[in-house]
């Protein structure tokens, strides 16, 4: 790699700025080594970093614009285009923030040590700032690992802010305008002394942006994804997506708009993880599979597959006052939701509400405006499954199968007779189906 600029790979910073800067034309971008503190860009463009003259050396990964693991990274009135990234398992053409429970520290000795830092929290700010024409090349070539078209953020500790931005014509695998992953990654040797159930905390917020024409298998605008996580008492896990809106982008397989998927993880104790959609807009967006497997959530799709709740534990979706026009895909050309393979137990719920939202011409297989779909779980002691629509407009939707409004499937869940599992829609119009097979242990 021949990096534009290296900062301190070892050594502590306090602080990095580039304050109206052009970077353009760089083989590899900016590296920030993992002991620099704060990273600040500013009044800055980056563009066209990465392969663009057929490099002989394509299969390995090339460097993002910028990327690194600093605590906080601030990015403001900035602009990141043209940039390419190519390799077997590539991320963030734009950004790609790598963070870690581990944080590197330079003995006297001049060895190096990982230490387990997993309290500290990684902070990403991202202002008024235009993102347009990132690529992961990759993608073609089936390699699954290319995610980020232009943001690509990694962690356990995530505190994410994205606001007044602009994602255009970006492309990945999986979320090619932003990617987020959450995840508990630490060797077996290290959990036995430091066991599941710590203190996690994570929060992205979304706010008055703007995702059009990105392009995806996985997630065209926006994907998260959280797994191979304990969540134990005092953790918070809240993805809030407010003002914005996501407009003619195309995922090949699921979550044309957005893809938010929860697998693998285990909540305990109280904890509360919380998927907050609000006055936001999703318009034109395809999935283009038609298969029975893809093609789920053409605007937004939630998955939870292999997730476990116990002891009031609650994972709780709440989309209101949004508005789904024109999306297309299988299976919930407006929203899909999805729960699998997932156990609840004393007193934990996971509840769906869409409340106040408006569906017009969505076109789907089942469920144009909404489909939502329980498949094989353990509900029992006093836990729930709770869907439910209140106060929503469904006008001009088309289903080529049914539930020209809302297709609601139980397919089979083991609950007990002190156990809900609730499908309530309260709409004003649209064709409702609903189909419950449910088995009383």
């Amino acid at each position: 790699m021949f990096y534009a600029l290296v900062i301190a790979p070892f050594s502590t910073v306090g602080e990095f700025n580039v304050t109206d800067s052009i970077f353009q034309g760089n083989r590899d971008g900016i590296e920030i080594g993992q002991n620099i503190r704060h990273v600040v860009i500013s009044r800055s463009e980056m563009n066209y970093t990465g392969l663009w003259f057929g490099d002989e050396e394509f299969l390995e990964q090339c460097s993002s614009a910028l990327k690194g693991s600093a605590e906080m990274v601030k990015i403001e009135d900035s602009v990141f285009a043209h940039n390419r990234a190519c390799g077997m398992n590539c991320k963030g053409s734009a950004l790609y923030l790598r963070t870690s429970v581990y944080k590197t520290r330079q003995l006297p000795s001049n060895n190096i040590t990982n230490e387990i830092n997993d309290q500290l929290i990684y902070t990403l700010v991202v202002v008024k700032s235009v993102f347009y024409d990132n690529m992961l090349e990759n993608c073609s070539l089936g390699f699954s690992g290319s995610e980020g078209g232009a943001i690509a953020v990694y962690g356990l500790q995530l505190w994410i802010k994205i606001a007044t931005s602009i994602f255009v014509r970006n492309g990945a695998c999986k979320g090619a305008g932003v990617y987020i992953r959450l995840s508990d990654r630490r060797p077996i040797s290290s959990l036995l002394n430091d066991p599941p159930g710590n203190i996690i905390s994570s929060k992205l917020i979304i706010d008055r942006c703007t995702f059009t024409k990105n392009i995806a298998e996985f997630g065209g605008g926006l994907m998260t994804e959280v797994t191979e996580s304990f969540l134990g008492t005092g953790s918070t896990v809240s993805t809030l997506i407010y003002n914005s809106s996501f407009i003619r982008n195309n995922a090949s397989k699921t979550g044309a708009g957005t893809y938010l998927k929860y697998v693998n993880v285990s909540i305990d104790f109280g904890v509360e993880v919380i998927i907050n959609m609000r006055d936001t807009d999703f318009r034109k967006n395809i999935n283009t599979e038609k298969n029975f497997i893809d093609g789920k959530g053409g605007g937004m799709y939630v998955e939870l597959t292999f997730v476990s709740l116990t002891s009031n534990a609650s994972v709780k979706t709440m989309v209101k006052n949004c508005t789904f026009t024109s999306n297309t895909a299988q299976y919930g050309a407006g929203i899909f939701t999805e729960v699998d393979f997932c156990s609840l137990d004393f007193n934990s719920s996971i509840m769906s509400q869409v409340i106040g939202s408006t569906f017009t011409n969505n076109t789907a297989g089942l469920g144009s405006g909404i489909s939502a779909e329980v498949g094989s779980c353990s509900v029992v002691n006093n836990s729930s499954i709770i869907l439910r629509v209140t106060g929503s407009t469904f006008t001009n939707n088309t289903a080529d199968y049914l539930g020209t409004g809302i297709f609601a499937e139980v397919v089979s869940c083991s609950v007990d007779s002190n156990t809900q599992i609730t499908i309530a829609p309260s709409v004003d119009k649209g064709r409702i189906v609903i189909r419950i097979n449910i088995a009383i242990c």
